[in-house]
């Protein structure tokens, strides 16, 4: 895929992120689309993609959100290095552990974010760091991941199979 539409998906996911979702609150949390996004991309597609999409959402999320600037930065690398780690790129039989890796970044975002907070000095409410909202915007992730696997599996294509030859 080309640069600029990574540079593009990554604008379009940062700017519905935080634009449209804040209002889409259920129990106290709500669902990271950019995280969903980058964690799908890097399960489905190519490792350089989605070490340029990554970066790229981070840098713009701490740019145009409320959080630190370098939160989301750290809070996604993560995310990339476990996909990458990854050999088999079959979109057939990694629903499983793709939708797995959308849990741990869930959870390694929030982590990140709590850790980072406290250290740069701002006081966290206390509802951030409940385990309930933990496990409502991890539901939330898996859910909005579930719904995003097949369009991006399907763009992903398999590229280890080798393309039937054609007959007349």
């Amino acid at each position: 895929m080309s640069t600029v539409l990574i540079l593009a998906l990554a604008a379009a996911c940062v700017v519905l992120d935080i634009s449209f979702a804040p209002g889409a609150t259920l129990l106290g949390g709500r669902a990271q689309l950019t995280l969903v996004v980058v964690a799908l991309w890097a399960a489905l597609r190519p490792e350089a993609e989605a070490m340029l999409l990554a970066p790229v959402a981070g840098v713009l999320l701490g740019l145009l959100g409320n959080e630190p600037l370098g939160l989301s930065l750290i809070a996604i690398a993560p995310v990339v290095a476990l996909g990458a780690m990854r050999e088999e790129r079959s979109t057939e039989r990694r629903f499983a552990s793709t939708i797995g890796l959308v849990a741990i970044a869930s959870l390694v975002y929030v982590v990140a974010a709590v850790v980072i907070s406290r250290v740069a000095g701002q006081t966290l409410p206390l509802r951030l760091g409940s385990f309930r909202t933990i496990a409502v915007v991890t539901a939330l992730n898996l859910g909005l991941a579930t719904v995003l696997y097949w369009p991006l599996a399907r763009t992903a294509g398999d590229p280890g199979a080798r393309p039937e030859p054609r007959r007349l």
